[in-house]
C-alpha cells in the first residue's frame, strides 16, 4: 500500500473515532442531565452579568476570580461563555457549550500528547480509550466551571512536548482561572519541567527566563487576589478589572488521607454526576495496566508524564477527596493506562495462536465492558436515579414557572431550602439584572463560608416553612409530609409548590 493510501486510511479511522466520541458528548446534550446544578446556575448567571452589564453579581468589574456564593469561583469558564450568552442567550445548553468544546478537544490532545511523548500506536490506544472514557464523557456534558482544568493543562503539556516552553508557560498559567486548586500542583510541576529540560539543554536560561515572566504575567490578577485577600492589600475596582476581598476563603483542604487515596485508586466519590459504579469498576480494572505503563515510562526515561503525576502528590494529600478536585490526574492515569496496554499487546503479540488472541479479547473486554455499561445506562437510565435528580434541581423551572403564575408578577415567592441555599437558581432563570439584585438583596450577618441569602426582588428564602404564611412556597419534594391538609400541593420533578387551597 503506498503512503498516501495508508495517510488516507488514517485519516479516514481518525475522523471516525473522533465522529464517535463527538457524538457521545453531543448527544441529547441539553437534557442528559437533565436539569442544573446550583454551581452551573451560579457560574452561568455571573457570565451573563458579564456579558450584559461588564460586573459579576456582586457589582464587580471583570474579576479573575470571583466571589460567587462568597468564598470564590473560578473564572476562566464565565469568560469563555461569555461570547456565546452574549449572541444567543443564557441557558443550559449554552451554559455547558464552553465544556462541550474543551471535552470534545480532549481527543486530539491527548492524540497529539501520546503521539509525541511515546509513539502514534499508543498515541491510537489513547485516542480509543477516552473516545470511551466515562469520566471525560460525563466532563464534557456538564458546566461545572472546575471541569474545564484538563483540557487546559492538556494543552500546556501539549505544547511543552513539543517544546512550545513560551505557550506552554501562558496555559500554565490559565490553568490557574480554570480551577485554582492547581496552584498546590504548579510549583512542583513547572520546576521539575523546566529544570528538566534546562539540564537537558533543550531550554536556554534566558528562554526560561522570558516563560517565567509569562507565566508571572498571566498569573497577576491572582497573585493581586492573595494580595488583598490574605495580606492585607485593599481591595480595588479599575472599571476593567477589579479584585474584591471575599467574605470567607474556601475550606477544602484537610480529609482522611485514606479517603483521599480511595478516591485516586476508584475515581469514585459517591456523586454519580462525578461517576458511577460502572465508571470505576473501569478505572479499577485498568489500575495494573496504569501501573505497568508508569513504571515503562520510567525505565524509558519519558519524564513528563511522570513529573505530571507526581506533581500532585501534594494536591491528594493537602486537599478533601473529590473526583473534580482531583481532575488533574486523570488524563495522565489514562495515559499511563495507554502505555500499559501497548506493552500488554506488544507481549501477547509474541504468543501465537489461540494464546494471542485470548490475550487480546481478555485485555479489550475488560476495558470495553465497563464503559458500554456506563454509556447505555447514562443515556437510559442515568437522569432518574434520584441523587442525579436531586443534584441538577430536576423540576425547579417548571416550579419557579407555576409559582409565580398563581402569585402573579409583583407577588412575593417563599424558597424552602433546609440543606443547600437555592438562589443561584433563580438568578439563572430569571436573569434578575445585578443592579436590581444588589439594590433589593438581604443578607443574613455574619461570616459564612457560603453567604446566607434572607431575600432578594420577589423571592424570600427560609429553611422552614411558615404555613400560616400565604404566599406560594417551592420546596424539596421530600418535605411533602409536612404539608398540612389545607394547602394545595403540586408536583415538578423533585419540587413541590405549596399554595392556598
Amino acid at each position: 500500500m503506498d503512503k498516501n493510501r495508508l495517510h488516507m486510511k488514517k485519516m479516514a479511522l481518525i475522523f471516525g473515532i473522533l465522529g464517535i466520541g463527538i457524538c457521545l458528548r453531543c448527544f441529547l446534550f441539553s437534557s442528559v442531565p437533565q436539569g442544573i446544578t446550583t454551581d452551573e446556575a451560579m457560574t452561568g448567571y455571573n457570565a451573563w452579568t458579564l456579558a450584559n452589564y461588564k460586573i459579576d453579581m456582586w457589582g464587580h468589574h471583570f474579576p479573575w476570580y470571583l466571589a460567587a456564593w462568597g468564598s470564590g469561583m473560578n473564572a476562566l469558564y464565565e469568560y469563555l461563555a461569555i461570547p456565546f450568552i452574549k449572541i444567543f442567550s443564557l441557558n443550559i445548553f449554552f451554559e455547558r457549550l464552553p465544556n462541550l468544546i474543551a471535552g470534545t478537544a480532549l481527543l486530539p490532545l491527548f492524540f497529539l500528547f501520546l503521539k509525541k511523548i511515546y509513539s502514534e500506536k499508543v498515541a491510537w490506544i489513547g485516542l480509543i480509550l477516552i473516545t470511551f472514557n466515562p469520566w471525560a464523557i460525563s466532563i464534557a456534558r456538564q458546566g461545572l466551571e472546575s471541569n474545564l482544568l484538563p483540557a487546559i493543562i492538556l494543552s500546556a503539556m501539549v505544547l511543552f512536548a513539543y517544546k512550545k516552553y513560551i505557550l506552554a508557560a501562558l496555559f500554565f498559567a490559565l490553568a490557574i482561572y480554570a480551577y485554582s486548586t492547581i496552584l498546590l500542583v504548579l510549583p512542583f510541576m513547572l520546576a521539575a519541567l523546566y529544570l528538566t529540560e534546562i539540564l537537558k539543554g533543550n531550554l536556554s536560561i534566558p528562554r526560561a527566563t522570558y516563560a517565567a515572566f509569562v507565566f508571572l504575567l498571566v498569573a497577576l490578577p491572582m497573585i493581586l487576589w492573595f494580595l488583598v485577600n490574605l495580606f492585607g492589600l485593599a481591595p480595588f475596582d479599575f472599571g476593567f478589572f477589579s479584585v474584591e476581598k471575599f467574605s470567607m476563603i474556601r475550606q477544602t483542604f484537610g480529609g482522611d488521607l485514606g479517603t483521599n487515596l480511595r478516591v485516586v485508586v476508584t475515581q469514585f466519590d459517591g456523586y454519580l454526576q462525578n461517576g458511577t459504579v460502572e465508571s470505576s469498576i473501569g478505572y479499577v480494572v485498568s489500575l495494573p495496566l496504569a501501573l505497568i505503563g508508569f513504571i515503562r515510562s520510567i525505565k524509558q526515561k519519558k519524564y513528563l508524564p511522570v513529573i505530571w503525576l507526581l506533581s500532585a502528590i501534594p494536591l491528594i494529600i493537602a486537599v478533601s477527596g473529590n473526583v473534580n478536585r482531583y481532575n488533574v490526574i486523570w488524563l495522565v492515569m489514562l495515559a499511563f493506562v495507554a502505555i500499559g496496554v501497548d506493552y500488554v499487546f506488544e507481549f501477547a503479540l509474541k504468543e501465537s495462536g489461540f494464546a494471542k488472541k485470548v490475550g487480546i479479547v481478555f485485555i479489550s473486554s475488560i476495558l470495553a465492558l465497563p464503559n458500554v455499561i456506563f454509556i447505555y445506562k447514562y443515556f437510559t437510565t442515568f437522569n432518574n436515579e434520584p441523587s442525579v435528580s436531586a443534584t441538577f434541581n430536576q423540576g425547579f423551572d417548571k416550579a419557579l414557572t407555576y409559582a409565580k403564575k398563581v402569585q402573579g408578577f409583583k407577588g412575593k415567592v417563599d424558597i424552602i431550602e433546609p440543606r443547600n441555599q437555592r438562589y443561584s437558581l433563580i438568578l439563572f432563570y430569571d436573569q434578575i439584572p445585578p443592579q436590581e439584585f444588589l439594590r433589593t438583596v438581604k443578607i443574613v450577618e455574619g461570616q459564612f463560608e457560603f453567604i446566607q441569602i434572607k431575600s432578594f426582588t420577589n423571592y424570600n428564602f427560609s429553611k422552614q416553612a411558615n404555613y400560616a404564611d400565604k404566599k406560594p412556597m417551592i420546596m424539596p419534594k421530600y418535605l411533602k409530609k409536612s404539608v398540612p391538609s389545607n394547602k394545595t400541593v403540586k408536583e415538578f420533578g423533585q419540587y413541590i409548590v405549596v399554595t392556598e387551597k
